[in-house]
């Protein structure tokens, strides 16, 4: 079978379309990873060893605006060049985890009739996934209460798989489960770091002296960061490879972090968590994320504020928030196996490959 993968920008969408992309290569597949030249998708695709080829995308903003309007006359540019690739290459299926990178081989491979398989990384299924959900063959979902979030005919054909986490991530972690969390407590935020969280982080540190923290900044925040005044108590790093990630993850006995699908990283490690969404994310599909795991017991969701900076209420609400976590139950394992799915790569390959196998039967 030919699959052609997209998906991408950022990290959120980019790892779950490899993993999705090195399962159908173990079964077989020939593999095209298509995206943007801007985003992280290309290196990621190289160090897989997976063929790239790449389209001058940008994100997709307000069309009143300037940027809105290059983004728009540049998807229509990129779908054009999209389709003229999906054509020479013939894909069997295009699988898609959305992202700004994806929208113009969506669009391109529903002009050309060819079928589409989505995965939905989010609680609510971002813009680009919306272009065409209703026209594709079949999508899959990591959030339980994506069903809430999708038309009544989108909804038909939705599986909910959990999420394609990161295998040598997965793998680490699993065997990092065993033994007391005596770490010191994480928190990163997403592959671009968080403005926010570093800011909280030194000032959390330096209202809780007794304990000890681990923040990953973001390799384009880290100088900054690094910079001001740290605390003792708190080491800062640019970012985290996924070895050093599985042990982060798997000594803290609390994290700190954002609520976009990397969230799923930290249901595999069983740890407890404080989860501060991104205001500004689409359609606020990062306060869905962190309101599920809000619901299931295993985090603590707090606001962050108009002013985009940690303020005093804050850092207490944070620290409030640790200690009840840190001299609570700590014992979650049940809860999270119940949401996450180890198997969720190979179940989205297989629901992509059995109705492909339906529709070419009928």
């Amino acid at each position: 079978m030919r699959v052609v993968v997209t998906g991408g920008g950022t990290g959120g969408h980019v790892y779950p379309a490899l993993e999705v992309a090195l399962e159908a290569r173990r079964q077989g597949d020939e593999i095209l990873y298509l995206g943007s030249l801007r985003g992280q998708e290309s290196s990621i695709a190289a160090a897989n060893d997976i063929l790239f080829h790449g389209f001058p995308s940008l994100p997709l903003v307000g069309l009143k605006s300037l940027a809105g309007a290059k983004a728009a006359l540049l998807l229509v540019r990129c779908t054009a060049m999209a389709r003229s690739r999906l054509a020479v290459v013939k894909p069997d299926v295009v699988f898609s985890t959305g992202g700004y990178s994806a929208a113009p081989v969506m669009l391109a491979a529903k002009t050309l009739g060819i079928p589409l398989a989505l995965h939905a990384c989010d609680a609510v299924p971002g813009r680009a996934l919306r272009m065409v959900a209703e026209s594709a063959l079949t999508m899959t979902c990591t959030f339980k209460s994506t069903p809430n979030n999708v038309s009544q005919s989108v909804k038909q054909k939705l599986l909910r798989t959990g999420h394609p986490v990161r295998g040598e991530l997965r793998s680490r972690l699993e065997g990092a489960r065993v033994g007391d969390r005596t770490g010191p407590i994480f928190s990163f935020g997403g592959s671009q770091g968080s403005a926010f969280l570093n800011d909280l982080l030194p000032k959390l540190a330096v209202a809780m002296p007794e304990a000890s923290f681990l923040l990953s900044a973001g390799k384009g925040q880290y100088e900054k960061v690094a910079s001001g005044a740290i605390p003792n108590n708190l080491r800062v790093v640019p970012f985290l490879e996924a070895e050093a990630m599985a042990k982060a993850l798997g000594e803290a006995p609390l994290v700190v972090a954002r609520s976009g699908s990397s969230i799923s990283e930290i249901a595999v490690s069983r740890v407890p968590s404080i989860l501060v969404p991104l205001p500004s994310s689409a359609d606020d599909h990062q306060a869905h994320n962190a309101r599920e795991f809000e619901d299931m017991g295993v985090a603590t969701v707090l606001k962050q504020p108009s002013s985009g900076v940690a303020e005093q209420s804050t850092v207490v609400a944070a620290r409030d928030a640790i200690g009840r976590w840190i001299n609570g139950p700590a014992e979650l394992s049940n809860i999270f196996a119940e949401w996450d799915n180890p198997n969720a790569t190979a179940d989205i390959y297989r629901n992509m490959v059995a109705v492909l196998s339906a529709r070419g039967s009928r």
